[in-house]
């Protein structure tokens, strides 16, 4: 595993299924945090519960990225909890 992230936040929109998620995981691998954010609560979800499975670095955050009151709302969220991405 790369550190080349270590100690960073990564947000990464769309990330609960398909390309999102491989990127998700490759900044995960490098030693980021990763941020899985997408429309669906109940995906989303397991998609950070498959990440912390495989022993990296994840959280996720529901997200409509068309909505720019919900693209506010979880970025003050993440930045609450993380104090940065």
């Amino acid at each position: 595993m790369s550190t080349q992230f270590k100690d960073q936040v990564v947000l990464v929109t769309g990330s609960t299924r398909g390309i999102g998620k491989e990127i998700a995981m490759a900044f995960a691998q490098a030693g980021a945090t990763v941020i899985v954010s997408g429309r669906n609560e109940q995906v989303g979800t397991a998609t950070k519960e498959e990440f912390l499975r495989r022993g990296v670095k994840a959280d996720h955050f529901a997200c409509d990225v068309t909505n720019l009151k919900n693209v506010e709302e979880m970025v003050n969220k993440i930045l609450d909890k993380y104090k940065s991405i």
